[in-house]
């Protein structure tokens, strides 16, 4: 009976194939970060605490981006797929102006340089 109930259901299911890697979709993605955190920058550069906050919970509501950055880090070929991707985003300027407003808050603010290193060592390096 349950021979029958296989063949008519033609044997062993077969594993579904592993999504396609779409290292143009998570380029986009880092790019939206990175955007978030630009504008964040731009808005509260004068306003330390509020710039650490908002770089904070944006970094935060991103960790899925990014530990799907780290997957594709783990997989060779995945990996030189996302670094080809992420070339028509790359904005040094934009980086610049996020690591300088934090210098600017590390060191102008003792009571902040704890946060702020958090921020810095939550931010991926890709």
């Amino acid at each position: 009976m349950l021979a029958a109930l296989l063949a008519a259901c033609g044997g062993h299911p077969h594993p579904a194939p592993p999504p396609r890697f779409d290292a143009d979709g998570l380029a986009a993605d880092v790019d939206g970060v990175m955007g978030k955190l630009a504008a964040a920058t731009a808005r509260d550069q004068d306003d330390c605490p509020r710039l650490v906050d908002d770089l904070d919970a944006v970094l935060a509501g991103s960790r899925p981006v990014f530990d799907r950055v780290h997957e594709a880090e783990q997989d060779p070929d995945h990996a030189k797929q996302l670094a080809t991707a992420m070339k028509p985003y790359q904005d040094q300027h934009r980086s610049t102006d996020i690591a300088a407003a934090l210098a600017v808050c590390f060191r102008m603010h003792r009571e902040l340089q704890d946060r702020v290193q958090h921020v810095v060592d939550s931010m991926p390096t890709l």
